[in-house]
């Protein structure tokens, strides 16, 4: 999750204001045990805390041939949502089968560059892109063929990109990442033995809390409290292995507080020059009324 400026704002005026589905709160502190808890830290880079959330309203264009009404993503399986963190599951791009990561902090769909083979006669479209570094102009196609998470196939944009290091971290059999372009129409629910992706809430709904959740930029955004600095929005990002990543700025308020503790302090070099890495760890935060320690 990445700290974003503004205060979480959830009137009706909101025009993209989705809801949030949550499982009680002991429900959710049941899945974190206390080893856990004491290994998430805080880190540079746009990762999130747990993937605790969320429900998405059914819209218009959702598929209504889905071969299931329930897709349970597979946590058996290594590598798996049991053994990575992040939620992955079988899919296909234009008939391939491969292994996905569902990211909620992606825009738009990606796709490696080995599968462009298989979008022969199409014209990639020249986009620009800008990263942390610098801008890139990257290669997309319209209309590509893209199922996931036993969920009938749509047709949308997809993104050409090189997923060498993404696979090295969640295995050499994933080539594609699910972005909100296609996560945006489905209800992640959580709780249970696995996750679970639903054309819209069950029937039933008890046991769920509702919250409001923000769409900025085609991003799922949620508040979370700190200590000192009070509430923030964070993106909540599916595609990150567990950390909190937070600005630099609000870092060393916290740590002045008294309220995180620097762990690991390195400097790294990259191509545009030297930047710090911290570690840290927040001794308490709170997310939709479930408070953590040592995050």
């Amino acid at each position: 999750m990445a700290d974003t400026a503004e205060e979480p704002k959830c009137s009706n005026e909101c025009e993209h204001t989705n809801i949030m589905t949550l499982r009680s709160a002991d429900q959710i502190s049941s899945r974190i045990s206390p080893n856990r808890k004491t290994r998430l830290i805080v880190g540079a880079v746009l990762f999130s805390l747990m993937m605790t959330f969320l429900q998405w309203p059914r819209t218009t264009d959702a598929a209504p041939n889905d071969e299931s009404p329930v897709a349970d993503l597979k946590s058996s399986t290594e590598p798996g949502y049991q053994h990575t963190h992040l939620l992955i599951t079988d899919g296909e791009i234009q008939g391939f089968k491969t292994r996905c990561v569902l990211d909620t902090g992606a825009t738009t769909s990606l796709v490696d560059a080995s599968l462009t083979a298989r979008f022969a006669g199409r014209q990639p479209q020249e986009l620009n892109v800008q990263l942390t570094s610098a801008e890139k102009t990257l290669a997309a196609y319209d209309e590509i063929s893209v199922a996931y998470a036993n969920l009938a196939p749509k047709q949308t944009k997809v993104v050409v990109i090189d997923l060498t290091a993404a696979r090295y971290t969640v295995g050499q059999e994933v080539n594609a990442i699910i972005g909100m372009d296609l996560l945006g129409s489905r209800v992640l629910l959580l709780g249970g033995t696995e996750p679970r992706f639903v054309d819209s809430l069950p029937d039933s709904t008890k046991g769920y809390s509702q919250f409001p959740l923000l769409i900025r930029s085609s991003r799922a955004v949620l508040p979370l409290e700190l200590p000192v600095v009070g509430t923030r929005d964070f993106i909540i990002d599916t595609g990150s292995n567990g950390c909190l990543s937070i600005d630099t700025k609000l870092a060393e308020i916290l740590i002045r507080s008294g309220h995180v503790i620097e762990r690991e302090h390195t400097v790294k070099a990259d191509a545009t020059g030297f930047c710090v890495d911290r570690k840290l760890i927040v001794k308490e935060i709170t997310l939709l009324g479930v408070r953590f320690e040592n995050v």
